[in-house]
C-alpha cells in the first residue's frame, strides 16, 4: 500500500508539471467513494489512502457536540478509509475521518440530511452543493453562525469545513477534524460585531451554512466557583454557578447543583424565574425528558421557561457540611428547543442520578472549625446574605440532612424578602 499511495503521489506530481489536469488533495471526497466499497483497504482518492496498519490514535474521539463524536485521524491528513474496524456497523458519511465525514455525519444525524452530499468532491464545494433545508450565509452577513451550522472555508485545494459550538467574547468557537493545529478536535477564531470571521492563515472563510429548522439553543455554563481549597466543617460555603444561553430562545432551561454528599444547611438563591429542591423520595424527569426517576440525593434547581436568548442568570447553593468529607458536586445546564428537542452541557462525560451528563467538582471539609450547627430554616447571616438585587428568588429549607421542605421568596424593590 505505501507504494501504491508513492505510486499516486507521482502521478499527481506528473499532473501538475504536465499540465494534464489537478487532483483532489487534503479535504477531497471524490465521487469513486460516495458509495462505500467494500474492500477494508481502499484507495479511495490519488491523496487520500486506507493504510493496513492505521497510525496510533486513529478514530479515537476527540470531543463531543451534541453527542456526536468528533474523531482523531491519528495525525495523517491523507486517510480517508471507508470503513472503520472499531464501528463496523456504523453508516457511511464520508471518508474516515476527514473534516467533510465530520460535517455531514453531524447534519445527517441531528437534521435528517442525507450521509453523503451530491456532487462534493472537496469541502469548499459544501457551500454551493448542499441538500435542501440547508441556508448558506456569507461570512459578514446576518444572521451571524450559531451552535450547530457549518462553516466552511476555501484555501489549498480542497477547503476546510468544521461545525460551530458557540460564540462569545468575540470569538467563534467550532469542533473539527483533520486539522493539525487543533489536536483536540477544537478551534476558535475572532469574529466582528457585523459577523465577519477571520482568516486561517491561508484559509479564509466563505460563510456558514444554517439548517433551515436550526432554531437551537446553546446551553453555556459561564462559571463555577466555589471554596477550591477548602473549609472547616460547620462553615458555611457558597456554590455560585453562572450560565447563559448563546443560542436561540429556549423553551425551557434547567441549571441545576446537586449534592450527592450531603445537604447540611442548604439554601439557595438565584436570578432565574424560579428556583426549587428536590429532595429524596421526589419525582423528577430523567434521561434529557425521556423517562423518570425517583431523586436519591438533593438537587437545586434553576428554571426559566423560556431561557432568552443571551439570557444569562445566576444560582447560588448555599450549604454548611457538618462532617470531615470531600464534598462533592455536580453541575449540569440543559435546555429545550422549540422543537422539543434537548441541549446539554456537558455533553459527555459522568453521569448523575437523571442519567445526564454532568460536571463534577469537590473540595475538602476539614476538622478545623466547627461552626454553628445550622438551624433549620434560618440561613446564616441573614441580615446581609438576604438583602437580594431586585428579581431574584430564594428557597430556604426547614430540615438540615436529607429531607426536608423549602419555601421560596422573591426580593422586592426594596431588596427585601417576601414570600412568594
Amino acid at each position: 500500500m505505501a507504494n501504491l499511495r508513492l505510486t499516486y503521489r507521482i502521478l499527481v506530481l506528473l499532473a501538475l508539471f504536465t499540465g494534464v489536469s489537478s487532483f483532489s488533495s487534503l479535504e477531497s471526497v471524490s465521487s469513486e467513494i460516495l458509495a462505500p466499497s467494500s474492500s477494508p483497504i481502499d484507495v479511495l482518492s490519488p491523496l487520500l489512502y486506507c493504510p493496513p496498519v492505521l497510525p496510533s490514535g486513529w478514530g479515537d474521539v476527540l470531543t463531543t457536540i451534541d453527542g456526536v463524536e468528533v474523531r482523531s485521524n491519528g495525525g495523517d491528513l491523507d486517510i480517508g478509509c471507508n470503513t472503520d474496524p472499531q464501528r463496523p456497523n456504523e453508516p457511511y458519511y464520508g471518508p474516515r475521518y476527514q473534516c467533510v465525514e465530520l460535517a455531514q455525519r453531524y447534519f445527517a444525524i441531528k437534521f435528517g440530511t442525507p450521509n453523503v452530499w451530491p456532487n462534493v468532491g472537496s469541502a469548499f464545494q459544501m457551500f454551493d452543493h448542499y441538500p435542501d433545508g440547508v441556508i448558506p450565509i456569507d461570512n459578514g452577513d446576518s444572521p451571524g453562525p450559531q451552535h450547530g451550522d457549518l462553516l466552511v472555508f476555501n484555501g489549498g485545494s480542497d477547503g476546510h469545513v468544521a461545525v460551530v459550538d458557540y460564540v462569545s467574547g468575540g470569538r467563534v468557537y467550532f469542533v473539527e477534524q483533520n486539522w493539525l493545529g487543533s489536536p483536540g478536535g477544537r478551534g476558535s477564531l475572532a469574529i466582528s460585531d457585523s459577523n465577519w470571521i477571520e482568516n486561517r492563515g491561508d484559509y479564509w472563510p466563505l460563510g456558514w451554512l444554517h439548517y433551515g429548522s436550526n432554531s437551537q439553543p446553546s446551553p453555556f455554563i459561564v462559571s463555577v466557583d466555589y471554596p477550591v481549597d477548602g473549609i472547616p466543617r460547620g462553615e458555611p460555603a457558597v456554590i455560585s454557578v453562572r450560565a447563559k444561553n448563546l443560542g436561540d430562545e429556549a423553551s425551557e432551561g434547567y441549571l441545576s447543583v446537586s449534592l450527592p454528599t450531603n445537604s447540611d444547611g442548604l439554601w439557595a438563591l438565584s436570578s432565574a424565574p424560579d428556583v426549587g429542591v428536590y429532595w429524596p423520595g421526589d419525582t423528577l424527569s430523567s434521561s434529557y425528558g425521556t423517562g423518570t426517576i425517583t431523586v436519591q440525593y438533593p438537587l437545586v434547581e434553576a428554571r426559566a421557561l423560556p431561557w432568552g436568548s443571551s439570557q444569562e442568570y445566576l444560582l447560588d447553593v448555599h450549604i454548611q457540611p457538618q462532617q470531615i468529607v470531600t464534598f462533592i458536586f455536580y453541575v449540569k445546564l440543559t435546555m429545550k428547543s422549540r422543537a422539543n428537542q434537548w441541549f446539554y452541557t456537558p455533553d459527555f462525560g459522568s453521569t448523575d442520578q437523571q442519567h445526564e451528563f454532568v460536571e463534577v467538582y469537590g473540595f475538602p471539609v476539614g476538622s478545623i472549625g466547627g461552626g454553628p450547627t445550622p438551624t433549620p430554616g434560618v440561613p446564616p447571616d441573614t441580615g446581609v446574605s438576604l438583602r437580594l438585587a431586585e428579581g431574584f428568588k430564594a428557597v430556604l429549607c426547614s430540615e438540615v440532612g436529607y429531607a426536608g421542605t423549602c419555601d421560596t421568596y422573591f426580593s422586592d424593590a426594596a431588596n427585601l424578602l417576601q414570600p412568594l
